[in-house]
């Protein structure tokens, strides 16, 4: 079980809000806040009881986070993370959900301070998008590949690994 006490979730589409309902299906007590651009998404997630707050902002969502995830589109991972590093708190790490680990790792080295961030590829989803079609099982029995720079030290790692395990994958590490 992760000991996270604040996840930051960057983005409620499918990937995102399932990793929210996911984490709180299997026990995880700690708060959970995330950043969505649109309205409504916030409203619903909220409503729902997805997450603990919801904002328009991306700052206010990271700056109380022991971890951020990123679940956006991968291109849009770049400004979202520029954005983030002035609130980032000393210890925070950085994770995603992407499906391209080389680039966005080197995207990451030139924005983040070095050792925050670690990038994950949950091999999960659907042909549906959006928090509409989000499922708390969505992550079960789906195999994570978590992938780190060398400079990331190992604690940073089981971190990111405990997370995944929370929300119900099996995970394997890859460099």
């Amino acid at each position: 079980m992760t000991k996270e006490p604040c996840i930051s979730i960057l983005g409620l589409g499918l990937m995102g809000a399932s990793l929210a309902m996911a984490l709180r299906k299997r026990g995880y007590a700690g708060r959970l806040v995330a950043y969505a651009r649109k309205e409504e998404t916030r409203v619903e997630a909220l409503a729902r009881g997805i997450v603990d707050e919801a904002f328009s902002d991306p700052a206010p969502a990271v700056k109380p986070a022991s971890l951020v995830v990123l679940c956006a589109p991968i291109r849009a991972c770049a400004d979202l993370a520029a954005g983030m590093t002035p609130v980032l708190q000393p210890g925070t790490l950085v994770t995603d959900v992407g499906s391209t680990k080389g680039w966005m790792c080197r995207q990451m080295a030139g924005i983040l301070p070095p050792g925050v961030f670690v990038g994950s590829h949950p091999i999960a989803g659907s042909e549906k998008q959006g928090l509409q079609s989000a499922s708390a099982d969505l992550y079960a029995k789906a195999l994570t590949v978590v992938a780190s720079p060398p400079d990331v030290p190992e604690e940073a790692v089981e971190r990111v690994t405990e997370m995944w395990k929370t929300a119900g994958s099996r995970v394997c590490r890859m460099e």
